[in-house]
């Protein structure tokens, strides 16, 4: 179980990054790892490329064995992100509970790929609901 909250991130503007990342990575320290039960509560993200997002990294690489390890059990309420590309950004993940945050002032709010995310519910959001 992780939590992330109450921090402060300014322009995290580098492509394919942004400024809380959720990720299954099989790269860091060499072995496969996901994401699960993470909270991402109570946060200011400001002129970022994507604010916060959940995905998978590098998908074909050959330690995923052949079984993506998605992200999954996600909370990401009370935040405020702005001036960001993508507000909130769903990549790749399952079972994603977005709500209460404010993304209104992004050029795209939140953005969700619904080949590679699974059950996710977006409640109750300034900017998008």
């Amino acid at each position: 179980n992780v939590v992330v909250t109450r921090n402060i991130v300014f322009g995290s503007v580098e492509a394919g990054e942004g400024g809380i990342e959720v990720e299954s990575n099989p790269v860091h320290n060499k072995n496969t790892g996901f994401s699960e039960n993470v909270n991402v509560t109570d946060n200011i993200v400001y002129n970022s490329n994507w604010g916060i997002y959940v995905r998978v990294y590098a998908t074909d690489h050959p330690n995923w064995n052949g079984t993506l390890l998605k992200s999954k059990n996600i909370l990401i309420e009370n935040n405020t992100v702005s001036n960001s590309a993508i507000g909130i950004n769903l990549l790749n993940g399952k079972d994603i509970i977005v709500r209460n945050n404010n993304i209104s002032a992004n050029t795209i709010p939140f953005l969700v790929d619904n080949l590679n995310v699974l059950n996710y519910t977006v409640t109750d959001n300034v900017g998008y609901s």
